[in-house]
C-alpha cells in the first residue's frame, strides 16, 4: 500500500519508480494548458518544483483548482506514449493494463482512502476493462490509464468512473461491455469490430479548449488516407473544423512502412504536431516533408487540435 499523502503523490512517486518518469514529465503531462485566473497555465510552471509540490502534488484534493489538470483522455494516451519511450516500465498494452490493475489500484488505496473515496468501483470497473476481449490491449490500456490518471489526480472515484465512460463512448463508441462468459479467440471480429489481427486505424480526436468534442474520427489504414479541411467532402475525409482552416488543408495516411503521416496542402494559417514524446511543437511546412505521427501527439490544423490514437472504429 502507498504511503504517500495524496493520491496523485501516489501516482508521481508509481510513475518516477516504475516507469522513470519525473515530476516535471508527469506535470507536462497531466497539467493543463489553459490559463487560470491568475493568467498563468498550469503547464507553464512544471519546472517550478515548488508550485508543482504544493499545488499539484501534495496538494489537499479539496484545494486543488479547477481547471487544474488536462483532460485525462489527452493525458493517459500522452502518458502510455511517454511509457512506451521509456522503455523502463510496462510497455505492451497488456502490461499496461496489468500495471495499473496489480499496482496503479493499490498504490491510490490509502490515500483514496483517507479522501473517504472507495476503491472497489475502480477495481470493478478495472475488471470489466481487463475482461472485454472486443477490445485490443492497447485500447483496454488507454481505458485503464484514463482511469488511473483521473483517480489519481482528482481523488474522486465517481469521477473517475465518469471519465472512463467518456472516453469509451468518444473513442471506442459505447460502454463498456459485460465481459463475456466464453472467451473470444484472436482474430475474430465482435459486434462489428474490426478484427484485431488487422492493421489498426488512426483516431483523430477533437479538443476545445483543452477538452475533447464528441468523437474520435477514424481513418483508415489503406488508401490514400482523410483529407481535412473546411471543404472536404471525401469518404472518410474531415470537415468538422474551425472558420480558418483552409478548404483542403492537411492528408493524413498511412505509409508503406506502416507510419502514419500528415502533410500540409498550402494551408494559408498552418499545420503543426506536438509531439508526447518530447513535449515540442514542431509545424508543418507546405510542399516540405511530410511529419510522422504517433499517439498521444497534438495535431494542431490552423486553430482545430487533435489528439492522435490508433485502434479501431466501433
Amino acid at each position: 500500500m502507498s504511503h504517500a499523502s495524496t493520491p496523485a503523490a501516489a501516482l508521481f512517486e508509481l510513475m518516477k519508480r516504475r516507469c522513470g518518469i519525473s515530476h516535471k514529465e508527469l506535470a507536462s503531462i497531466v497539467l493543463s494548458g489553459r490559463p487560470l485566473a491568475d493568467g498563468r497555465s498550469p503547464a507553464s510552471r512544471v519546472s517550478d518544483r515548488t508550485w508543482v509540490s504544493r499545488f499539484v502534488v501534495h496538494a489537499r484534493p479539496d484545494t486543488l483548482q479547477e481547471g487544474i489538470f488536462a483532460d485525462f483522455s489527452v493525458s493517459a494516451l500522452r502518458l502510455i506514449a511517454r511509457m512506451k519511450s521509456q522503455r523502463k516500465g510496462p510497455v505492451s498494452g497488456e502490461e499496461i493494463v496489468s500495471f495499473v490493475r496489480d499496482e496503479g489500484l493499490r498504490a491510490l488505496e490509502g490515500p483514496l482512502a483517507a479522501c473517504a473515496q472507495p476503491v472497489q468501483p475502480l477495481r470493478a470497473v478495472m475488471d470489466r476493462i481487463d475482461a472485454e476481449r472486443s477490445l485490443t490491449a492497447d485500447e483496454r490500456a488507454e481505458e485503464a490509464m484514463v482511469l488511473l490518471a483521473s483517480a489519481a489526480c482528482t481523488a474522486e472515484s465517481a469521477q473517475a468512473l465518469e471519465e472512463v465512460r467518456a472516453f469509451t463512448q468518444a473513442v471506442h463508441v459505447g460502454g463498456l461491455a459485460t465481459p463475456p462468459a466464453v472467451p473470444v479467440s484472436d482474430g475474430v471480429a465482435v459486434d462489428g469490430m474490426a478484427a484485431v489481427s488487422e492493421k489498426p486505424w488512426l483516431g483523430l480526436l477533437r479538443m476545445e479548449e483543452g477538452r475533447v468534442a464528441g468523437s474520435a474520427h477514424w481513418v483508415a489504414p489503406e488508401g490514400a488516407g482523410a483529407y481535412i479541411g473546411s471543404l472536404a467532402a471525401g469518404d472518410g475525409d474531415v470537415s468538422a473544423v474551425s472558420a480558418d482552416v483552409s478548404g483542403c488543408h492537411a492528408r493524413v495516411w498511412r505509409d508503406e512502412a506502416g507510419a502514419w503521416r500528415v502533410e500540409d496542402l498550402g494551408s494559408r494559417n498552418g499545420t503543426a504536431v506536438t509531439s508526447t514524446a518530447s513535449g515540442e511543437r514542431g509545424a508543418v511546412e507546405p510542399g516540405g516533408a511530410p511529419c510522422e505521427l504517433h499517439p498521444g501527439d497534438l495535431l494542431h490544423v490552423a486553430s482545430t487540435t487533435f489528439a492522435i490514437l490508433e485502434g479501431y472504429p466501433g
